[in-house]
């Protein structure tokens, strides 16, 4: 992924290339961004290794996703919860690949 930064007049100053996040990224983002989600570790490699091509911003769409039923519930997200909600994007995300 990359950016461009516009000058005066739309000139492109600087192109900032953003690699996507390899494992290690994505199970530290998951991490973060789900440190209230309560996942064993092998919970926690099933979703890095579902989550190929993820951007960051995926993974605090994921945990949104994933808290939401679960305050619905009236108890913590976990696994459960993040299984729903990955499906969800995942499903989202194949919908907006067909359309283009």
């Amino acid at each position: 992924m990359s950016a461009a930064l516009s000058g005066p007049e739309g000139r492109v100053d600087l192109t900032v290339e953003v690699p996507l996040p390899d494992a290690a990224a994505r199970a530290a983002l998951l991490r973060l961004y789900g440190r209230d989600i309560a996942l064993t570790a092998v919970e926690e490699d099933a979703v890095v290794a579902a989550t190929d091509g993820a951007t960051a911003s995926h993974f605090t769409e994921l945990a949104r996703r994933a808290a939401l039923p679960a305050a619905t519930e009236g108890e913590p997200p976990d696994a459960r919860h993040v299984r729903g909600a990955l499906a969800e994007l995942q499903a989202s995300q194949a919908a907006l690949s067909a359309a283009r």
